[in-house]
């Protein structure tokens, strides 16, 4: 599976750092003011714009059965046991086959593939996974999905494998793996268990995360909200599409998908109290302006904290100046306490 990258949205309209004739250890920061409005021609203009964009092309289904996954399902169907079959599934098909087996290709800033694709080009976990699906479907075997983290991994690279039921045990099939039972990386912890149905939201995400990286966010969208559809518990794809929601001045869907990240997973329980870039510049604003200097220095951390994590591009002295007005705050914060 391709490094899953989040990041925390930066406002479209940029804030001005105006430095204050007073000196660092004056009483008064350098303030962030926040230019105008855009006019409202030139949101209509891109408005506009964003209308004439095309929508993403209809896609087949992405777990369609490829032509030669349906005869290995037909080949193996009369094997007695649950454990025959996907024997001779993973042997005709994992990569260490080179007469019949899959091809393993990094996908990292590429769009996802369809199992049809997967079968004729290769593909990552996540495409190889579409493949043996569509098998198990086919044959009537009960079982489903894992997403996994490996052990030592980093947190957002996760893997995913198909595994079916037998015995009152969960045999992974993973076409990177040598053996049957093994996964390409060894031990590791599951992070989300689905079923057959709900293998494909992974399809959709990832294309969300593809348009993401490319600025196409209203692409990006659109792929998210598909995979919502078919899975609504993924906690980094309720963040992402919060980011971009956010992005796009829709701050009550934002605020939305940043609570349900939150209850899904405590980790961005931090983030959903923070609001955005401008957000806190904002709440900083305040604060100096009531000469409340915790707030004011606490709100110019969460900014200068959800710049870095989203890699924003620094004009000219900025960076600099938001870390003068906390020191500036924390200054006061200590004269007058």
């Amino acid at each position: 599976m391709k490094r899953r990258q989040s990041d925390r949205g930066i406002g479209e309209r940029p804030f001005r750092a105006i430095i204050a004739a007073a000196a660092l250890t004056a009483c008064t920061p350098p303030l962030y003011i926040p230019q105008q409005a855009e006019a409202p021609a030139r949101k209509q203009e891109q408005s506009a714009q964003e209308a004439k964009k095309p929508e993403p092309a209809a896609v087949e289904k992405p777990t369609a059965m490829p032509e030669k996954a349906a005869e290995v399902a037909e080949k193996y169907k009369h094997e007695e046991s649950v454990l025959e079959k996907i024997t001779m599934i993973h042997y005709e098909l994992n990569q260490y086959n080179s007469e019949t087996g899959v091809k393993v290709e990094d996908m990292e800033g590429k769009p996802p593939r369809t199992a049809k694709e997967a079968m004729e080009k290769g593909g990552d976990c996540t495409d190889l996974a579409g493949i043996v699906v569509p098998i198990l479907q086919k044959m009537e075997i009960p079982g489903g999905v894992l997403i996994v983290r490996f052990e030592g991994a980093p947190e957002n690279t996760l893997h995913m494998v198909p595994y079916a039921n037998f015995e009152n045990n969960e045999i992974i099939i993973d076409l990177q793996a040598r053996y049957l039972g093994d996964t390409a990386n060894g031990k590791y912890e599951v992070v989300y268990r689905l079923d057959y149905e709900q293998a494909e939201y992974i399809y959709f995400a990832e294309y969300g995360d593809y348009y993401k990286q490319k600025n196409e966010y209203s692409k990006a969208i659109q792929y998210y909200e598909n995979a919502l559809k078919i899975f609504d518990g993924d906690a980094y794809v309720h963040y992402n599409i919060a980011v971009l929601y956010e992005k796009s001045d829709k701050t009550e869907k934002a605020s939305g998908h940043y609570k349900k990240a939150a209850e899904i997973d405590p980790k961005y329980k931090k983030q959903e109290a923070r609001g955005s870039y401008n957000e806190e510049l904002r709440k900083a604003y305040a604060a100096y302006e009531s000469g409340n200097w915790e707030e004011c220095a606490t709100h110019f951390r969460n900014a200068l904290q959800i710049a870095e994590e989203s890699g924003k591009k620094w004009k000219k002295g900025d960076k600099e100046l938001l870390s003068e007005s906390i020191q500036v705050c924390e200054n006061n914060h200590k004269k007058t306490n």
